[in-house]
């Protein structure tokens, strides 16, 4: 039985230039996902991937009080069901980040960056180093592309929406791990929450306010060709259910969603549905 049902347009685009227009996070507590051109053409061929969930978000805030130093942001930033649209999340203010700051992200499994929808604009030189949280417990530099900066010299970190990318470190180097050494009580479940880290810091202090509205994870897997056609009945992929063996996905495991085209530049719908 259907609960609850959330339409949206996605924009396609070539596939070689896919960029947040292009990515969701799939809408806390739907399950099932209708894919639908409509253009006016007869054939679409899409090519989908979905990313591993993002399980925290947290800002470490090295000058605040030690008994608030820890900031849960994965509900401001993963639920897509405050607002609509694009701009997707509450938000939240990373105000004047400082070096001494930083942004923690724990994926289900590897991916191969984030995509970034940025709110309050960073207008200071400032650059971005994302690093993974190895299997020596070390933080180490994943040499990523910063398409947050709209100078194209990766110097203005979070001055525009963008995707953050990198080449997937070996899996004998990323794997699931603890985030190691709190100097204060984090958030509730985080001591014994393993997955795969990821630490963003700046090289100077962010303009204040620099907020930012949604984190997506982008996905570490081959996509799948889909054929979409006008007139037919939506692509459906659902939930595992054993009485209806179609396409699925594990909305357990997978949080991000991606689907450019390799035919027309136009556009779809998704219909995210929640059945009970």
């Amino acid at each position: 039985m259907i609960h609850r049902h959330r339409g949206e347009t996605l924009t396609l685009a070539a596939t070689a230039n896919i960029d947040l227009a292009q990515t969701r996070n799939i809408p806390p507590g739907f399950n099932i996902l209708e894919v639908e051109p409509i253009h006016a053409s007869t054939v679409e061929v899409l090519l989908m991937a979905l990313a591993p969930k993002i399980e925290r978000i947290l800002f470490y805030d090295a000058s605040a009080p030690a008994s608030s130093r820890w900031i849960d942001l994965t509900t401001n930033l993963l639920d897509r069901n405050v607002t609509t649209g694009a701009a997707s999340g509450s938000g939240a203010y990373l105000n004047a980040m400082t070096t001494t700051d930083a942004l923690y992200i724990c994926f289900k499994k590897s991916v191969r960056g984030v995509g970034i929808n940025v709110a309050d604009l960073n207008t200071e030189t400032s650059t971005a180093t994302w690093s993974y949280l190895d299997t020596e417990n070390a933080w180490t530099s994943l040499s990523a592309t910063d398409g947050t900066d709209p100078t194209g010299g990766a110097v203005v970190t979070l001055g525009e929406d963008g995707l953050v990318t990198w080449t997937v470190p070996n899996a004998e180097r990323w794997g699931s791990r603890l985030l190691p050494n709190f100097d204060t009580e984090p958030p509730s479940g985080v001591k014994d929450l393993r997955g795969y880290w990821v630490r963003m810091t700046v090289s100077a202090t962010l303009t204040n306010p620099t907020s930012i509205v949604e984190i997506i994870p982008l996905a570490n897997t081959n996509t799948n060709s889909l054929t979409a056609r006008l007139g037919e009945p939506a692509i459906r992929l659902m939930t595992h259910n054993a009485a209806r063996p179609v396409d699925r996905f594990n909305v357990e495991g997978y949080g991000g969603l991606e689907i450019t085209s390799t035919s027309l530049t136009s556009a779809i719908n998704l219909n995210w549905l929640e059945e009970r």
